[in-house]
């Protein structure tokens, strides 16, 4: 046997081992694709169970006449509350706005922002919900705090750079 046969076998050993590698990869990158799709789905499922529950858990305060009584007439003026209920006021209030915040956090850089946003305005626009917000709106994260208080300046009528300043105590 000579030494170019011996090279053309080794090349062709060659040849054969860099498909097999092509193809192994190629089987490999099928596979974890398809698994991160499934993981995006599960994802999605978990995320929307979770803003499921957070509303369901403000739906079932809500649901308590007394308590639904009591947040409607907050909403039209808060500071009419005796301090027993705004503290109840406040809790129900908490909840709605921990709900927007899970489903907030869920579509952050995804569509599903914009319809985020269209909640919020229609949340923020009882006064005394505006008005327990301003007073409230360290309990939640920066980021949904922020917009938040957009949808309040918006509703309000006022720029955010207004409300930010109201929010502000006087150095």
């Amino acid at each position: 046997m000579n030494w170019d046969a011996v090279g053309a076998l080794g090349d062709l050993v060659g040849g054969v081992a860099v498909v097999a590698s092509l193809i192994y990869l190629a089987l490999q990158v099928r596979h974890s694709a398809r698994q991160t799709r499934e993981n995006t789905r599960a994802l999605r499922i978990a995320s929307r169970s979770a803003v499921q529950d957070a509303f369901a858990r403000w739906r079932a305060l809500a649901s308590d006449a007394r308590l639904a009584e009591l947040y409607l007439r907050g909403c039209q003026d808060y500071s009419a509350l005796s301090r027993d209920e705004r503290f109840q006021f406040g809790l129900v209030a908490q909840e709605l706005f921990y709900a927007y915040e899970t489903f907030f956090m869920q579509a952050v850089g995804t569509t599903s922002a914009s319809i985020v946003t269209e909640q919020l305005a229609l949340a923020a626009r009882p006064a005394g919900l505006r008005e327990w917000w301003r007073r409230n709106r360290q309990l939640f994260d920066q980021a949904f705090a922020h917009e938040v208080d957009e949808a309040v300046a918006t509703v309000s009528g006022q720029s955010a750079a207004q409300q930010d300043g109201m929010r502000r105590p006087a150095s």
